[in-house]
């Protein structure tokens, strides 16, 4: 099993990094949105508010390509994986 394309392609252009690890019936998607959520310097707190909106937005794109994916793990505000079955 392996990610769609285009699910790739869309998170590659907005600068999101992804890997997978694939099984016959269920793969781990581990997306790594971190570079979006760090735009200045010394930004503090504000990380966390924007890294909330990045991941409403990487969340609603994953779940356009697999409704039925489950949020496996969440890292603050750098990166999260998901468990989508076949």
């Amino acid at each position: 099993m392996t990610p769609h394309p285009d699910l790739v392609n869309i998170l590659g252009r907005n600068k999101c990094k992804v890997a997978y690890r694939g099984g016959k019936t269920f793969m781990y998607l581990w997306i790594e949105y971190g570079k979006l959520t760090q735009n200045k310097p010394g930004q503090g707190l504000e990380i966390w508010g924007n890294s909330q909106q990045i991941f409403e937005k990487v969340n609603g794109v994953v779940l356009r390509y697999y409704p039925k994916a489950e949020l496996a793990s969440q890292n603050g505000n750098r990166s999260v994986v998901y468990r989508i079955g076949s």
